[in-house]
């Protein structure tokens, strides 16, 4: 189960979503898909601001946000693909449709 937030202006955090504002992009949301994630730790090695892995082995959102190449580099790094980085638009930046 993927859970997430409405998009909004400042950052802010959910259970397993954070929405960042960025210039030039607009606002991005960030998703990690717990059921999907193995806890291998690869997004934070790319963005550890941003990403922990919890006492269940699970990455989880930090409400602390690294730059938007930090995520995207993160969310490409993951194995499993349990990481989506969404534009305000609603298009995808990662993984592409």
């Amino acid at each position: 189960m993927v859970m997430t937030m409405p998009m909004e202006t400042d950052a802010r955090v959910a259970d397993h979503a954070t929405v960042m504002p960025h210039v030039g992009l607009g606002t991005v949301r960030v998703e990690v898909d717990s059921q999907n994630c193995i806890g291998c730790g690869s997004c934070t090695a790319f963005a550890l601001q941003t990403f922990i892995i919890n006492g269940d082995l699970i990455a989880e959102l930090t409400g602390e946000l690294d730059d938007v190449d930090s995520l995207l580099s993160a969310a490409d790094a993951c194995p499993v693909y349990a990481i989506t980085v969404i534009n305000a638009d609603g298009s995808r930046l990662y993984p592409k449709d």
